[in-house]
C-alpha cells in the first residue's frame, strides 16, 4: 500500500469519526429533549392543579391524570430510548471489533459473523427510534389531555358565571 494511500485511509478514518461522534452527541441532545419536554409538562401540570386547588376552583381530575399519565409515558420512554442509544454504541464498538479479528486473528475469528452483528444493531436502532416515537406520541396526547382539562375548568367557570348572574 502505497504511503498515498494511507493517508486517504488515515483522513477517511478521521472523518467516520468525526461523523459517528457528532452523531453520538445530535442523538444525546434528542434524547435530552424527549426526557425534557415530558418532565418539564408534568411539573407544568402539577404547577397548574396546585394553583387550581389553592384557589378552590372546581375542576375535573380525570384529564389531568390521563394528561400525568401521557408525560410519565414520554419520560419513561426517553429512558428506555437513552439505554437504547447506549446499547446502539454497544454493537457498533462490536461490529468494528470483529472486522479487527477477523483481519489480524484469522484464527480467533468469532462465532458470530460481522454481518449479523450488524443486523442486532439495526434491529436496536429500529426499536429506539419506535420508541422515541412513543416519547413524542405521548407528549401530544399529554398536550391533548391538558387542553381538555383546561377547557373543562374554562367550561365549569362559564357556567358558573352564568348561574350567579341569574
Amino acid at each position: 500500500m502505497s504511503p498515498n494511500e494511507v493517508g486517504k485511509r488515515h483522513d477517511l478514518l478521521s472523518l467516520s469519526s468525526d461523523f459517528s461522534n457528532a452523531a453520538i452527541e445530535t442523538s444525546n441532545i434528542a434524547i435530552r429533549t424527549l426526557i425534557l419536554i415530558n418532565g418539564g409538562a408534568v411539573i407544568a401540570l402539577l404547577a397548574l392543579v396546585g394553583s387550581l386547588l389553592s384557589s378552590g376552583t372546581y375542576f375535573d381530575l380525570e384529564y389531568f391524570l390521563y394528561s400525568m399519565a401521557a408525560f410519565a409515558v414520554g419520560v419513561l420512554s426517553g429512558g428506555i430510548v437513552a439505554y437504547l442509544a447506549y446499547e446502539v454504541n454497544v454493537a457498533d464498538f462490536r461490529y468494528l471489533v470483529s472486522f479487527e479479528e477477523l483481519a489480524d486473528h484469522p484464527f480467533f475469528q468469532n462465532f458470530e459473523k460481522p454481518e449479523v452483528k450488524r443486523r442486532n444493531r439495526q434491529r436496536v436502532y429500529n426499536a429506539a427510534k419506535i420508541v422515541s416515537l412513543v416519547s413524542l406520541l405521548a407528549f401530544s396526547a399529554g398536550i391533548g389531555f391538558a387542553g381538555l382539562a383546561i377547557w373543562n375548568v374554562n367550561e365549569q367557570a362559564h357556567s358558573a358565571a352564568v348561574r350567579a348572574s341569574k
